[in-house]
Parts: C-alpha cells; sequence; structure tokens
C-alpha cells in the first residue's frame, strides 16, 4: 500500500537531486540571489550559469539539468 508518508519521502529524495541552471545572472536582478539560496536549502545543486555568449547548447549538453531558469 502506498501512504501518504512514502509519497512525500520519495518526493523529498526526488526534489534533493534536482539540478538547476540559472540563465543569465545578472547582479541587478534582487531576487535571483534570494531564489537561488532557497533552491539550495532545498538541496538542489544550482548553477551559476552565467551572463552572455552562447550558453545554451552549453547548458544542456554540459550542466544537463532538470530544470533551466532563464531571464
Amino acid at each position: 500500500m502506498v501512504t501518504r508518508e512514502k509519497i512525500a519521502s520519495e518526493s523529498a529524495e526526488k526534489d534533493a537531486s534536482r539540478h538547476v541552471v540559472h540563465l543569465p545572472v545578472y547582479e541587478e536582478n534582487a531576487y535571483q540571489p534570494n531564489i537561488m539560496e532557497a533552491q539550495e536549502a532545498l538541496g538542489w545543486r544550482v548553477t551559476h550559469g552565467g551572463a552572455g555568449g552562447n550558453f545554451l547548447r552549453t547548458a544542456l549538453r554540459v550542466w544537463k539539468p532538470d530544470i533551466l531558469h532563464l531571464h
């Protein structure tokens, strides 16, 4: 039987293994550091993708994130 506790536990384990890449990262964006810190607090691996350049190919082929946060 599947219980709520089991589902919550499995969900927490899955969330803890998430990888999110933020592209681009702007110092002027007052909220972005807060979002990144909150994701790290959840146990997510957070990659600071930098700014400018042809970053999409690197993000998809090298970093292989579960979540790609674009601005």
